[in-house]
This record gives structure tokens, C-alpha cells and sequence, in this order.
């Protein structure tokens, strides 16, 4: 198996980790009914904290990381205000055009299938590979 896909795969299930302990949390913090009281603090807490505070930057980093070829040196030197609207900022809102839908359905599920839970959670590790690809147009370095 090459590097990147030994990367690719820790990546994918290490988020989806994250994403099957957290439904299990905002299930103890919000309850596990249906109704729009439990479903919308789910979702603006999935998408508007965990997300922003977590997973973008989780995969931002790490797929960008991999992009440097694992030089921590080089992505610190990336790590400035552009860093954040040039590679997390596109990230984000398209993590939100796909996911506030998505995590709604999720969410929707009764919580007796943790598994089908579980199933919806690493593809938004995939959502995030766009991290890794989102070049913006190159700087002059000085």
C-alpha cells in the first residue's frame, strides 16, 4: 500500500472516529427524539461549532500536511491569515452546502441505528479531501 493511501486511510477513519463520538454526545446533550427542538441545536452545533472548530481544520491541516510531503516546517510557514480564507474558508462553505442537508438526514435516523450513523460519518472526511486538493494560485516566495 503506497503512502498516500496508508494517509488517505487513517485520515478517513480517525475523522470518522471523531464523527460517530460526537453523534453519541449530542445525543446525551440534545436527547435523540426527532422533533425540530433536538434536530436544529443538533445540527447548528455539528455544523456551526464542531465543524469550524474541528473537522475543517482537522482536514485542512492534514491534507495539506500530506500535500508538503509531511514537512511540518513548510506548513507552519503556511500557517498565517491567508492559510485560513485561501484553504479553510472554501473548505467550510462547501462543508456546509453539502452537510447542513446531510446531518439533518443523519440526524433524522432514530438512534437505534448507530451503525447507519456510523456509515454517513466518513464521507464527511470526504468532503473534506478538497482540502487537499484546493491550490489557490501560486505566491511569489521572497
Amino acid at each position: 500500500m503506497s503512502t498516500t493511501s496508508s494517509f488517505a486511510l487513517s485520515s478517513f477513519f480517525s475523522a470518522a472516529s471523531s464523527s460517530t463520538s460526537f453523534y453519541q454526545w449530542q445525543a446525551v446533550w440534545f436527547g435523540d427524539g426527532l422533533s425540530w427542538r433536538v434536530l436544529v441545536p443538533k445540527v447548528l452545533v455539528d455544523q456551526f461549532i464542531f465543524s469550524v472548530v474541528w473537522s475543517t481544520a482537522y482536514q485542512t491541516l492534514t491534507f495539506r500536511w500530506q500535500a508538503l510531503r509531511y514537512s511540518g516546517r513548510r506548513l507552519w510557514h503556511e500557517l498565517d491569515r491567508n492559510f485560513v480564507v485561501e484553504r479553510m474558508l472554501p473548505v467550510l462553505v462547501t462543508n456546509w452546502m453539502f452537510w447542513i442537508p446531510g446531518v439533518t438526514l443523519v440526524y433524522s435516523m432514530p438512534l437505534i441505528l448507530p451503525d447507519a450513523r456510523s456509515t454517513f460519518s466518513p464521507p464527511r472526511s470526504g468532503a473534506f479531501l478538497l482540502a487537499g486538493l484546493a491550490q489557490p494560485a501560486a505566491r511569489p516566495t521572497s
